[in-house]
């Protein structure tokens, strides 16, 4: 099974990002009000970070309390200045865009930020209060590569010995992130949790 759905349409124009992603979340409330919904408004980047080109993309801060009241998602992934696939930490968050749509979300909403990975590190710390999830696909990508070129430089040709470096560096980097973003040492939250 499954605990959530992340729908992204957002290179329609909005009228039917709104229509579909609408259309999504109804769907999935027929199998329980328990599976959250991801909607995303504002186009994220790929990979070419272009600092004057990227804000025609951002999330029109005019249209998310309509998105949100229409949709009824439950996740909200936004563009602000971060992209996917970014490798160099060069990307800066609209700061202050990003506190404007908090500010317009309801007490059920929470925010995504997807290209986390190619994120100034002191943006990330400044946003990191906002977001309830905050994406690092391209960096542990990364991380797997350069412990899978470890790993195979070892003269093995067992798996589970060149694997082994791969495991550790995106643990590592796991690690990394969750200190950054001020996660770590929180054990006994989660303990109540469960």
């Amino acid at each position: 099974g499954f605990d959530s759905v992340h729908l992204d349409v957002s290179r329609l124009p909005d009228k039917e990002n709104i229509h579909l992603t609408q259309k999504c979340v109804g769907l999935v409330r027929i199998y329980g009000r328990d599976l959250s919904v991801e909607g995303e408004l504002g186009k994220i980047g790929e990979g070419q970070y272009k600092k004057n080109d990227i804000k025609k993309d951002f999330t029109d801060l005019s249209k998310v309390k309509e998105y949100l009241d229409v949709t009824q998602v439950d996740r909200l992934a936004i563009s602000i200045g971060s992209s996917h696939g970014m490798e160099d930490k060069i990307a800066r968050l609209d700061l202050d865009l990003l506190n404007k749509i908090f500010l317009r979300l309801s007490p059920k909403n929470s925010l995504t930020l997807h290209g986390g990975s190619g994120v100034d590190e002191n943006d990330l710390k400044n946003a990191r209060r906002y977001f309830s999830n905050i994406h690092f696909n391209t960096d542990l990508r990364v991380a797997f590569k350069q412990g899978l070129i470890k790993g195979t430089s070892l003269e093995t040709v067992k798996p589970y010995q060149y694997l082994e470096p791969a495991i550790d560096e995106v643990a590592k980097t796991v690690e990394d992130k969750i200190r950054l973003l001020g996660s770590n040492n929180k054990i006994s939250i989660i303990k109540e949790l469960i």
